[in-house]
């Protein structure tokens, strides 16, 4: 395991943690899906081309979920914002 594989499983775990962290049960959830898809990605059995494989699950499966986790967390930020004002 390189330096590389380590800040990025870093980065991969922090969002889920401070989804947790805030109780953000939504987007811990879908922060979590893509890391076992990440996972599942890294711990398969592979042929040769892991390294383009684990590159090309980060890109198409890992990178949206995260983007559409973060929709969601700003989301039920701004419901919650939105029920206290009223």
């Amino acid at each position: 395991m390189n330096i590389s594989s380590v800040i990025l499983w870093i980065i991969l775990l922090f969002f889920p943690v401070m989804a947790l962290y805030w109780r953000r049960y939504a987007a811990f959830s879908i922060y979590i899906l893509g890391c076992a898809a990440y996972l599942y990605s890294t711990w398969r059995n592979s042929d040769g081309w892991e390294d383009l494989a684990d590159f090309a699950t980060l890109l198409v499966i890992v990178i949206p979920l995260y983007i559409l986790a973060c929709l969601v967390w700003v989301f039920t930020l701004w419901m919650e914002r939105r029920r206290k004002s009223k």
